[in-house]
């Protein structure tokens, strides 16, 4: 038997494929049968749950005053939380100066998403802006004024961005209309995937297993942990699997999601260790 680390001496631009180069003059022959099993692997949870690649990062809202303005809310990739889009949405909200100041000094929004955990869902809260200022005050220049209606703002999730997955809105307006007197909810109309990626699949070059898809399937794990935390994978015991033969000067080792799209790796420190083994060591 054989064992090989792979590090990140060789590795994608996006981080999910490490490829090992045998030494010059010691390039080898594997055998039909001869297998390949994972013994270990250390790697952080890097990958971002929002990304432009992804199609899942943008979302509008509508701010109904004077002329009704649409602002469409594009999100940096990284890994975010529903708190951590509610913060960004305010971000934004701020920026175009879409929000009262109470008597405190508190900046008060008017669009709010949550999390509801009894229900597993994401909760939306619209609230009516006032009929008139009180006791608030508008942001300086803000460049709108209150209508002397009730008036709600509206979150527009678009059918063509993936976003509807994340929070599990289906693609509308929320609220349908702008007028009302009450806090507008709503929740979830389906289960949200904040975390799109469920499962990392393992994949390497140097396998041919007929009765797995992918047929290069080396192990599979879910990334149980925290972002940016380690995780360690060190299986219970050695899962041999097929290779398929030839001499070979390279492979790699691939890291997919479930739905075998290529992960977005921010941190390559990634150490593999495998066993290679000839049928007669088995």
């Amino acid at each position: 038997m054989r064992e090989i680390i792979i590090n990140n001496t060789f590795v994608s631009s996006d981080n999910s494929t490490f490829t090992y180069k045998f030494p010059l003059g010691s390039q080898p022959t594997f055998e039909k049968g001869d297998k390949i099993a994972l013994d270990s692997l250390s790697m952080y949870y890097s990958w971002p749950s929002i990304t432009a690649a992804n199609g899942n990062n943008t979302f509008q809202y509508v701010w109904p005053f004077n002329s009704a303005t649409t602002i469409t809310v594009t999100i940096p990739d990284g890994f975010y939380t529903i708190a951590d889009l509610n913060s960004y949405l305010q971000y934004v909200m701020i920026a175009n100066k879409h929000y009262l100041v109470d008597g405190s000094g508190n900046y008060v929004y008017y669009l709010n998403f949550s999390t509801n955990s009894v229900r597993y869902a994401v909760q939306l809260d619209v609230s009516p802006l006032p009929t008139s200022l009180g006791t608030y005050t508008y942001p300086s220049s803000a460049g709108w004024t209150l209508s002397g209606t009730a008036t709600y703002p509206q979150i527009i999730i678009p059918s063509t961005n993936s976003i509807s997955k994340i929070i599990g809105f289906s693609a509308g307006t929320y609220p349908s209309t702008t007028t009302g007197t009450t806090t507008y909810s709503e929740i979830s109309s389906f289960t949200p995937q904040v975390t799109p990626v469920s499962s990392v699949v393992v994949t390497c070059s140097l396998l041919n297993n007929r009765y797995s898809i992918p047929n290069n399937l080396l192990y599979s794990f879910a990334p149980n942990t925290t972002y940016g935390s380690q995780i360690n994978i060190i299986p219970p015991s050695k899962t041999f699997v097929d290779m398929s033969g030839g001499k070979v000067s390279e492979f790699s080792i691939t890291f997919l999601d479930q739905n075998f799209n290529k992960l977005k790796i921010l941190d390559n420190n990634i150490v593999i260790l495998i066993t290679i083994a000839s049928q007669d060591e088995l």
